[in-house]
């Protein structure tokens, strides 16, 4: 993703767009935790909770966490994508659609 980064939060991983988080890696969870949009913070546990959960953790968060062992690799790309357009400004995100 287009100037994204990675540093660490609470000595987690996290990744970031102009320094807002938008996917941290839950070791204890083997997963990642994504953010979301609030339709599909409901609907991805619903649709699939052996790969999508909402640990109590992030029960007053955006984010979901993925299970990393479970989920395809294109579906992957696409909720880290969405993770990253949802914190992206919009310019940038305008430059990645036009590249």
């Amino acid at each position: 993703m287009p100037e994204a980064t990675e540093r660490a939060a609470y000595g987690i991983p996290c990744f970031r767009v102009r320094d807002k988080i938008f996917a941290a890696y839950r070791q204890e969870w083997h997963g990642l935790a994504c953010l979301v949009s609030p339709e599909d913070k409901l609907a991805l546990p619903q649709e699939d909770p052996e790969t999508f959960s909402v640990p109590e953790h992030y029960r007053n968060s955006s984010m979901v966490v993925v299970d990393l062992a479970r989920i395809d690799p294109d579906h992957l790309t696409e909720v880290l994508t969405e993770a990253w357009r949802l914190r992206a400004p919009k310019r940038l995100r305008e430059r990645f659609d036009a590249g």
